[in-house]
């Protein structure tokens, strides 16, 4: 293990057959290929217009967020770095770090936020420590934080590579015979009885079940078949930086009230982000590149929060476009009125540190009809 997957097999004869047809080859539906193989789900096509990895997930910040918003999301995310961890110990794949996260706190009313955050972390069984304004410049002494009345330290916080954890799940589900077909451009879905035909320019698939996992392209895949899915869209931005002394690994750091976020990466570099902009309905942007405001909303946020760290050198940066359900949850299961088609879509900015727990649960759906972990983002709430 370790390598790619292979180019995709070539097309002849007639069209070929599968029980279950995953469209959308980033980390969930990788993840979901490797699960549903391994609950027996039968033949299994995972196909994509352009290559595993080719949309958000080659360029998530890989930040492993246990603190999240609601239980539901925290539960997903505490199971997928788990998840993440058995596979980068196991296959040398992933780089999942457990370097802890730190919760920063500069005015009394995030101060209060923390405390709110600690009872309800520890409530849930999570492990957390209180830190005063000097152990917080203790565990960032690079960072040189400023104004910082307390923090918050979660011990099992995690960071990991979204692009090496997708690989691996292509070539966990490759290993388990998972057909891998990708590059044939979009592709479409066509009803066939009660099944599926997936579309593309160079050939067609059909299948029994299919799974959409495609990201921003979901929506205007299951249009045709009746299905609106009312999404918010965000534009996530990140960049990596090199200070001027390269850095040890430290904790991720998470500051409330801007929404900033810093994490040490490979070779000393720092990976940046800020909380996006509202989210707004419509066609997502396609541009991959980091604008010059967010940019400088960094280096001004810097400068405000670890002074230490604002002469740094931005090295590259990236943007990308996922979707979110208008309450914050994604759509994940069966959709109602069509019952061998299923959606997976609207995870958001966190989609990539949820992916694995996610698609373990659904594809025990698809195989076992065991539903119940899912309730929460079932797609019949949006009928």
């Amino acid at each position: 293990m370790g390598q790619p997957p292979s180019a995709p097999r070539t097309m002849s004869g007639s069209r070929a057959r599968f029980d279950l047809g995953i469209v959308g080859s980033g980390i969930l539906g990788c993840a979901l290929a490797h699960h549903a193989a391994a609950l027996g789900a039968g033949r299994i096509l995972l196909y994509d217009r352009d290559h595993p990895c080719a949309g958000l997930s080659a360029r998530g910040a890989g930040a492993l967020d246990t603190s999240g918003a609601d239980p539901w999301t925290r539960r997903q995310a505490r199971e997928s770095s788990e998840e993440y961890r058995a596979i980068s110990t196991r296959w040398g794949l992933g780089a999942h770090r457990a370097e802890g996260e730190l919760h920063l706190a500069r005015d009394e009313r995030e101060a209060r936020r923390l405390e709110e955050l600690r009872a309800t972390l520890t409530e849930e069984g999570q492990r957390v420590e209180v830190l005063e304004a000097d152990a917080v410049r203790e565990r960032l002494a690079a960072g040189a934080p400023r104004g910082v009345r307390s923090g918050l330290f979660l011990p099992e916080g995690a960071t990991f590579s979204t692009a090496e954890m997708t690989f691996a799940y292509a070539e966990l589900a490759s290993q388990a015979g998972v057909d891998l077909r990708w590059g044939y451009g979009e592709a479409d879905l066509v009803r066939e009885g009660t099944g599926w035909v997936v579309r593309t320019p160079v050939a067609s698939f059909s299948a029994r079940e299919v799974v959409v996992a495609c990201g921003t392209r979901a929506p205007r895949l299951l249009a045709p078949h009746g299905v609106t899915l009312s999404a918010l869209v965000e534009r996530w931005q990140a960049c990596r930086l090199r200070p001027p002394r390269l850095a040890a690994p430290f904790p991720s750091v998470r500051e409330a009230g801007a929404g900033l976020y810093v994490r040490s990466s490979p070779g000393g570099r720092l990976v940046t982000l800020l909380r996006p902009e509202n989210g707004a309905t419509g066609d997502p942007p396609m541009d991959a590149s980091a604008d010059f405001a967010f940019l400088e909303r960094v280096a001004r946020e810097m400068h405000e929060v670890l002074p230490g760290w604002e002469e740094s050198r931005v090295e590259d940066s990236w943007a990308g476009t996922c979707l979110t359900g208008p309450d914050g949850r994604p759509w994940v299961g069966r959709w109602p009125a069509l019952p061998t088609l299923y959606v997976a879509a609207g995870l958001g900015g966190k989609g990539a540190a949820i992916a694995g727990a996610v698609a373990a649960k659904l594809a025990r759906g698809i195989v076992e009809g065991s539903w119940r972990d899912l309730v929460a983002v079932d797609p019949a709430r949006s009928i």
